[in-house]
């Protein structure tokens, strides 16, 4: 508070006081003036950091609700169960992944995709609910899961190098008898049904 309060100005006798202003960069999101003081009014509801301006770049550039066709959806099987996962596959939608979500809908999830393999990691820094990932292999079979709790800095790394990883709601593989060696099918991704 203290620092916010240092960086507001005052009005000059005989002036309007002056008023912030959002950047450019949060218009063209499309992000309304509204939101834009209720952040800065309410730094709680924004995610955890030391600098308020940064607060607002990180909550101005993930939107809480992912708005409709923001990312690709693909269908996804694991065994007899279905999954609708968005598809992050480039640098921007893999770095901000379901930050900033406070739900997924029931089979819901996240599908990265990485270029050239590697030994991935993740954290939940800004992701609000606690998720599973699961590293798959070229063929979608599973290398290694890991449940991750929510705002934490802790890495949770593929065993080997992976192309892919499948966030769900924590649980979700453990729930469905999904283990190391089983498979995620899409025939486009992982050359299977």
């Amino acid at each position: 508070m203290a620092a916010q309060q240092s960086r507001m100005k005052t009005a000059l006798p005989g002036k309007p006081a002056p008023q912030r202003r959002c950047s450019g960069r949060v218009l063209r999101q499309g992000i309304t003036h509204l939101a834009c003081l209720i952040l800065i009014l309410h730094p709680a509801q924004a995610p955890l950091h030391a600098d308020t301006s940064l607060r607002l770049e990180v909550a101005q550039s993930v939107p809480p609700h992912n708005p409709a066709g923001a990312l690709p959806r693909v269908e996804l099987r694991a065994g007899m169960h279905r999954i609708i996962a968005e598809v992050a596959s480039t640098d921007e939608s893999r770095s901000r992944g379901l930050m900033l979500r406070d739900k997924l809908g029931t089979n819901e999830g996240m599908l990265f995709v990485f270029r050239d393999k590697a030994p991935y990691c993740f954290w939940m820094r800004n992701t609000l609910i606690p998720l599973s990932i699961a590293f798959l292999r070229d063929d979608g079979s599973v290398v290694n899961m890991a449940d991750m709790k929510p705002r934490t800095d802790d890495s949770h790394c593929a065993v080997e190098p992976v192309r892919y990883a499948l966030e769900m709601e924590k649980g979700w593989f453990a729930s469905k008898g999904i283990k190391v060696g089983g498979r995620i099918g899409n025939a486009q991704y992982f050359g299977g049904p």
